[in-house]
């Protein structure tokens, strides 16, 4: 609820820089009213009024009305109803606010995913259905007491909606009631954009065509503009009339002899403002064909191409002249005008040596994480006919291919545009995608399409043969590692394929096909028919030329993984051209999502390096009762948790999920963490768990035994930096414990238990009962197998800087397992933050100051996830 931009606005002086638009999609300083907008008066003779409508659809796509019937008095109380709703306090509006897109009415600010915004619009936004009346209301907000007065609006405008609509069909000479049929739905959107300190700077919305079929909006101060001929064009309100605004369903069902007006909200730094949106469209719920209508269609007019709700891009981009603003990449994220073509990538003759061909795999999967193969296996042929099946397939009518279209993603089989979640993105990939399992064949080939009809048999024996040849190549790059044959056959048991149909763009400098990624899976086989696939080497995006016959081999995130980072994963993306389109036929091999299977680093390929304690003094019994005590702990009932389950991380004892402030990560960690210090003891122990019972006697006696073992590793540190023994007896003021728990995991290759960090404290023991640490060691992650009993012993970034980097701090993660929780119980030992941090004395005069900046948020002990840390050096 903080969010919403009418909670804190008020009185702020300048627009936060996450608010600032790109200057390329700003207002700019000065923007005409256009005086030529058509202004109705629907009491006119019908003749007369149905030809001004006719004609302003065409020429604008966008009217005024007046005297349409609905009471200018109801009108005036539905402003002052929504001026009341947004001035109303916080408390009041959280029964409806939500960031829950499905829900029936919601508050929310900005776009429909905040979250993953790069830039905010400066509005919140209440919307919610209703029509049906009776069907919708209970959903709408409690408060003020009268809003289900707007029952009454909702009837008025629908009265005058359908009556505007009916004239717009009789217009392109349809039949009465034709367009009620694609207007069953009828919705709210009530946008508030408060008065903003510089409205060049902010956008209320930025510039789109509505995708329903038309909208009709109350306005109540300016701020609407149109796009005509190129240029920006402001919108003057009229008192008592409402704009009509025609959406891209009503220009798909006129043959394009409607414009879909593109149009944009600004601000104004003195006075907020409120736009009353209704739109009308088809039932959402139900699957709708939205074509060009048969009266329309003339051979000097051809048809457009029918329309799926989701809006295929192969649907509607046939002779499209230019990019639609959703398509539009912002610029750090177009092509670029130019990329080389790389000469240098591998192409390798599977028919050649194996010995050489081995050594050109591994060669190839070290340089680049991709390759071509040419004399493979796959027969000529086939891969002919399955490229003729799917050009085939993309062309069909839109009929044809409704029964596999899906937006639900858990679907075998689902045709789908641009990403997963086409609702939520702030910008569209020029790309339509059909993907299906398709091993084993006889599980998945029944959820094929059906069309053409000689679609499953075909690419059944394509996936038997691509099958054959993936194995043959992973085999390859196994022999490469070192690892025995039939390694892969485990994490390979999925195999899927994803067919990227790319349409011609008008300009591919402004679009893309699919953005920059490294592929999540194991390994990628891709079949490609025009030149449009490009990898980054060296920081540069190269493209790789299509060779005949040849499939391009793309190492996935998984077997970067498994080769311990020996190997690497190309990140690679797609792009358009304007003259012909591109389809890529790619197969994707990994593990089964529904076994227990763990991504890790083959053991083969693990060494281990790290330090490791052993007989230092800590009983191995207490050892034990420590690990079964927070066993205990974690698995206790929540209420008997809650008394110290904190977001406060002042607070001097805190249990918590993920980081330190997860209600703004972008990704949460996979582990819950009990945080508390420890010493001195008789000062910290009162606010550690009451629960288990013995919490407090045991955890003491082991923050004792290890303060006593960690003086004397610190002190053979000390020692072999040449230091006065009892260095670091002075410098040690605190000592913390964080015992993270990681339960088991279903996908371990695609989450974390902790990202890779250094500790930023002065030394780190680590007490750990299953494999789930790792260290980085010349760039490579090892894993540390727990060795009962022992202490991993970390030097932290502290110690990096008292010894002038003599002594290095290892980086280090936490990955998990999809078996077992594993428990690691962490003991810091931090120095006096007041003391100013220097380097043991050398034959300089120089030392190093460490400068606390921007860490001590509350509690001194954030300092172990701060990270805003910087030198000088001091004569």
């Amino acid at each position: 609820m903080a969010l919403l931009v009418s909670t804190w606005s008020n009185g702020v002086q300048s627009v936060p820089q996450d608010y600032i638009m790109p200057p390329e999609r700003r207002p700019g300083d000065f923007i005409t009213v256009c005086k030529d907008i058509p202004v109705i008066d629907l009491q006119n003779d019908r003749s007369e009024i149905v030809q001004q409508i006719f004609k302003a659809c065409q020429e604008f796509g966008l009217f005024q009305v007046i005297n349409h019937g609905v009471p200018e008095e109801l009108m005036a109380d539905i402003r002052a109803l929504y001026d009341e709703f947004f001035n109303m306090p916080i408390e009041d509006k959280l029964s409806v606010y939500s960031e829950k897109f499905g829900k029936g009415c919601k508050l929310y600010t900005s776009g429909l995913n905040y979250a993953e915004e790069d830039v905010h619009y400066w509005k919140d936004t209440l919307k919610h259905d209703c029509h049906p009346f009776e069907e919708h209301s209970p959903s709408w907000p409690d408060k003020p007491a009268r809003y289900q007065e707007v029952g009454r609006y909702v009837v008025e405008v629908r009265k005058m909606g359908l009556k505007v609509i009916d004239i717009i069909g009789e217009g392109l000479g349809l039949a009465e009631g034709y367009l009620a049929k694609v207007s069953k739905e009828q919705s709210m959107a009530v946008n508030h954009y408060p008065p903003c300190p510089d409205p060049t700077l902010a956008m209320g919305t930025g510039g789109h065509s509505d995708p329903n079929l038309i909208t009709l909006l109350q306005q109540d101060r300016y701020g609407l503009q149109i796009q005509k001929d190129g240029k920006w064009m402001g919108v003057d309100p009229i008192p008592n009339a409402f704009v009509f605004n025609l959406g891209y369903l009503l220009k798909a069902i006129s043959n394009d002899k409607f414009k879909s007006a593109e149009h944009r909200v600004v601000t104004n730094s003195t006075a907020s403002r409120t736009s009353i949106a209704t739109f009308f469209g088809p039932n959402a719920s139900q699957p709708v064909v939205i074509e060009s209508t048969k009266e329309l269609i003339t051979s000097s007019n051809p048809q457009i191409e029918k329309l799926i709700m989701a809006l295929l891009v192969s649907t509607w981009s046939n002779g499209a002249q230019s990019v639609p603003q959703d398509y539009i990449m912002p610029p750090e994220r177009r092509p670029g005008d130019f990329v080389t073509v790389c000469k240098d990538i591998p192409v390798i003759n599977l028919q050649n040596d194996r010995s050489e061909i081995v050594h050109q795999v591994f060669k190839a999967c070290q340089e680049f994480g991709l390759f071509q193969v040419i004399n493979h296996g796959v027969s000529e042929e086939l891969m002919a006919d399955i490229r003729v099946l799917y050009d085939e397939f993309f062309k069909m009518p839109i009929e044809d291919k409704l029964s596999v279209y899906s937006e639900n993603f858990g679907k075998g089989c689902s045709l789908y545009t641009s990403g997963l979640n086409y609702a939520k993105e702030d910008f569209h990939f020029w790309k339509d995608t059909l993907k299906h399992g398709c091993h084993p064949l006889e599980e998945h080939s029944p959820s094929c399409p059906e069309k053409p009809a000689r679609y499953r048999e075909e690419v059944g024996k394509y996936a038997v043969e691509v099958r054959k040849m993936g194995f043959k190549i992973l085999d390859m790059i196994g022999e490469g590692l070192g690892l025995t044959e039939g390694y892969f056959v485990e994490v390979s048991q999925e195999q899927s394929m994803a067919i990227n149909h790319y349409p011609p763009c008008p300009d591919p400098s402004l679009a893309m096909g699919i953005g920059g990624h490294t592929d999540p899976n194991l390994i990628t086989f891709l079949q490609q028919d025009h030149y449009g696939l490009q990898i980054q080497k060296d920081g540069i995006w190269m493209g790789i030329d299509p060779i005949p016959n040849a499939f391009v081999v793309n190492l996935g995130h998984q077997l970067k993984i498994i080769s311990n980072e020996k190997l690497k994963s190309a990140e690679h993306r797609g792009i358009l051209n304007s003259t012909a389109s591109r389809t890529s036929i790619v197969t994707f091999f990994g593990p089964n999502p529904g076994l227990p299977v763990v991504i890790e680093p083959a053991k083969e390929l693990i060494t281990s390096s790290s330090p490791q304690v052993i007989n230092h003094g800590v009983s191995e019994e207490l050892m034990a009762d420590i690990r079964v005590l927070y066993n205990e702990f974690f698995n206790m009932p929540i209420e008997d948790k809650l008394s110290v389950y904190s977001e406060n991380f002042g607070k001097g004892c805190s249990l918590y999920t993920s980081g330190l402030n997860k209600t703004k990560e972008d990704v949460r960690l996979w582990k819950d963490t009990l945080k508390h210090e420890c010493h001195p003891l008789d000062e910290h122990s009162p606010s550690w768990p009451e629960k288990p019972a013995r919490y407090r006697e045991e955890v003491g006696k082991y923050t004792v035994e290890v303060r006593k073992m960690g003086f004397k590793i610190l002190d053979m540190i000390g020692e072999g930096l040449g230091l006065s023994e009892g260095y670091f007896v002075e410098v040690i003021q605190e000592q913390l414990m964080a015992i993270n728990h990681y339960p088991p995991c279903p996908d371990p290759s695609l989450v974390m238990g902790i990202v890779a960090h250094t500790d930023p404290n002065l030394i780190t023991f680590l007490q750990q009962d299953q494999y789930g640490l790792q260290i980085q060691n010349d760039r490579i992650w090892m894993g540390i197998d727990p060795n009962p009993n022992a202490f991993v012993v970390n030097l932290g970034h502290q110690f990096k800087i008292i010894s002038n980097e003599k002594l290095k701090s290892a980086e280090h993660r936490g990955v998990l397992n999809s078996t077992a929780s594993r428990t690691s119980i962490v003991t810091f030992f931090v120095p006096d933050l007041h003391d100013v941090f220097r380097t043991w004395p050398s034959s300089t005069n120089h030392f190093l100051v460490m400068e606390h900046r921007s860490i001590l948020i509350g509690s001194k002990y954030n300092l172990f996830f701060a990270n805003h840390v910087k030198y000088k050096i001091r004569s």
